[in-house]
């Protein structure tokens, strides 16, 4: 919360734009989900879940790493359209 009480940033939508005007700053980041960091046996099952769940109506899959203040996150994208589909909850650095 900031000093005058207001909310956190993400929940003011006075600051929010369309997705359509960063799409080419995301696509510039984003990485092949082959890409994604393996440290564990659940990080693999949760990136082959991904990959089952999207991947027949999306064949070109890729994630941006995505941080926030509690943890780190592979958002799940369509590279061709730039579609975002849901996250990995695996560390994507």
């Amino acid at each position: 919360v900031l000093e005058r009480g207001e909310a956190d940033l993400e929940y003011r939508a006075e600051y929010w734009e369309p997705w359509a005007n960063g799409v080419e700053m995301v696509l510039a980041r984003a990485r092949p989900l082959s890409e994604l960091n393996v440290a564990t046996p659940e990080d693999e099952r949760r990136i082959q879940r991904a990959i089952d769940r999207y991947q027949a109506e999306h064949p070109n899959l890729g994630f941006v790493p995505v941080g926030t203040l509690k943890e780190d996150i592979g958002m799940v994208m369509d590279l061709d359209s730039a579609e975002p589909l849901g996250v990995i909850d695996v560390d994507p650095w």
